[in-house]
């Protein structure tokens, strides 16, 4: 502490000085040091949420990935039916019976699967469960971003279409019928909104 009488020049100002003393300079400092921390911390922040958010892309794509690999899987296997001549019989042979015997089968579908060779049985209940299963992924691709609206409804269309449609045009409906509870939730209510539609337009 300067005796009496001493100046002390750290913090002595001159009219128009725009010095600052020691002690407001120390603290400019440190408030420009605290901002230069948030800044930094800031920008930590949004590098780990930007790594978290490409995880989450890169963990949704293959999740997709998987499930197209596990569509074109079973529509090869149904289509090795279709290529064979003796899988057909025998398919068209195990679903007629299986038809014939249900008693919750129209008259229409059983008078249709006694007059229906048992081949082209066999070809409209598979030709079905591929459509439904290529519609299945279709719609899974939508709902996980990689199929756009636009392209989305034009399909929507066709599966209404073919939903709408009586054996023999179309198998869809009755296929869809019989292996509802194995379809995924969501799909399983996004047809059932579609058939409820249909037959509201119907009436």
């Amino acid at each position: 502490m300067p005796d009496a009488g001493e100046v002390d020049l750290q913090t002595l100002r001159f009219p128009g000085d725009s010095r600052v003393s020691c002690g407001d300079g120390n603290m400019e400092s440190q408030k420009l040091n605290d901002w230069l921390q948030v800044v930094g911390a800031g920008g930590i922040i949004a590098s780990l949420v930007f790594v978290g958010v490409q995880l989450k892309q890169t963990q949704e794509i293959a999740i997709a990935a998987q499930y197209q690999a596990r569509h074109e899987s079973i529509v090869e296997t149904l289509r090795s039916f279709i290529q064979s001549d003796t899988a057909l019989r025998l398919y068209g042979n195990q679903l007629a019976q299986f038809l014939q015997q249900r008693p919750d089968v129209s008259a229409e579908i059983r008078a249709l699967v006694s007059q229906q060779p048992v081949e082209e049985l066999a070809l409209l209940s598979l030709g079905a469960q591929i459509d439904l299963k290529s519609a299945d992924n279709l719609y899974y691709q939508f709902q996980s971003g990689f199929l756009t609206e636009e392209s989305w409804l034009g399909f929507r269309e066709e599966l209404k279409f073919a939903l709408a449609q009586q054996p023999p045009a179309s198998a869809m409906r009755a296929v869809y019928t019989d292996t509802r509870m194995m379809q995924r939730e969501s799909f399983r209510e996004f047809v059932d909104d579609l058939i409820a539609e249909i037959d509201s337009a119907a009436r």
